[in-house]
C-alpha cells in the first residue's frame, strides 16, 4: 500500500467513525423511545442502523491500515469483534424501525403479542451489540497503540475502559436473563445501574467517534 492510500484509507476510517455524532444532530429534542411519537421513533432507528454501518464500516478499514501497519493480531481480533457486533446492532434497529411503522399504522402495540416479542429479542440482540463493540474498540486500540498511531498510555487508558464498560454491560445483561419477567429497560439492581446507561444504543460508539477525531488528525498531518 503507497503512502497515499494509506493516507485515504485513514482519511475514510475516521470519516465513518465519526459518522453517528453527525447524524446525532436530526435528533434534536428527542427524549427516549417510550416518551417519543412514532415519527420520531423512526428516525432514531433510521439514524442508529446507519450509524451502525459506519462503525462497522470504520472499524473494517482501519483494520487493512493497522495489518498494514504491522499489527495482524489484534486487529484481526477487533475485526472479527465488529463484524459479530454490527449484524446485531442492525437486526436491533430494523427490527424497531419496523416495530415503530407497524405500531403506527395501528395505534397501539396491544393485542399485537408477536411485536412484544419482537422488541424483546431486538433488546437481547443489542446487548450482544454493545458487549462486542466495546470489545472490539479494546481490540483496535491495543492495535494502535502496536503500531504506535496513539501513546502509551492513551492505549491502556481507553482499551482498559472499553473492557470494564463491557464488563458493566456482561452484568446487566445478566440481571437481565435472571429476571426474565422485569422490564428490561429499567435500571435493576444498583450493581447493574452503569451497564443500563453504558447498554443505550449510542453509547458504546463514543470511544470509536474519539478514534475517529485521532484518526483524521493523523491523515491530516500527513498531507503536510
Amino acid at each position: 500500500m503507497s503512502a497515499s492510500e494509506e493516507r485515504q484509507g485513514i482519511a475514510v476510517s475516521g470519516w465513518l467513525l465519526i459518522t453517528p455524532i453527525v447524524m446525532f444532530a436530526l435528533l434534536p429534542g428527542f427524549g427516549p423511545p417510550w416518551e417519543a411519537t412514532h415519527a420520531e421513533n423512526a428516525v432514531r432507528y433510521t439514524v442508529l442502523l446507519l450509524g451502525a454501518v459506519a462503525i462497522g464500516g470504520g472499524f473494517i478499514m482501519l483494520r487493512r491500515g493497522l495489518s498494514e501497519a504491522g499489527d495482524q493480531f489484534h486487529s484481526s481480533v477487533g475485526f472479527a469483534a465488529i463484524i459479530l457486533a454490527t449484524t446485531p446492532y442492525v437486526v436491533f434497529a430494523g427490527i424497531q424501525l419496523y416495530l415503530s411503522y407497524a405500531v403506527n399504522r395501528t395505534a397501539s402495540a396491544s393485542g399485537l403479542p408477536h411485536m412484544v416479542s419482537l422488541d424483546e429479542m431486538s433488546t437481547m440482540l443489542l446487548f450482544a451489540g454493545v458487549l462486542l463493540t466495546y470489545l472490539a474498540t479494546s481490540a483496535f486500540t491495543i492495535s494502535l497503540g502496536e503500531v504506535h498511531w496513539i501513546g502509551g498510555g492513551a492505549r491502556k487508558a481507553v482499551a482498559g475502559t472499553s473492557l470494564l464498560f463491557a464488563l458493566c454491560v456482561g452484568v446487566k445483561f445478566g440481571t437481565v436473563l435472571a429476571r426474565p419477567h422485569d422490564p428490561i429497560w429499567v435500571p435493576g439492581p444498583w450493581y447493574s445501574a452503569p451497564g443500563f446507561i453504558l447498554s443505550i444504543p449510542a453509547v458504546p460508539w463514543l470511544i470509536p467517534v474519539a478514534l475517529g477525531v485521532l484518526l483524521l488528525r493523523r491523515a491530516g498531518r500527513e498531507l503536510v
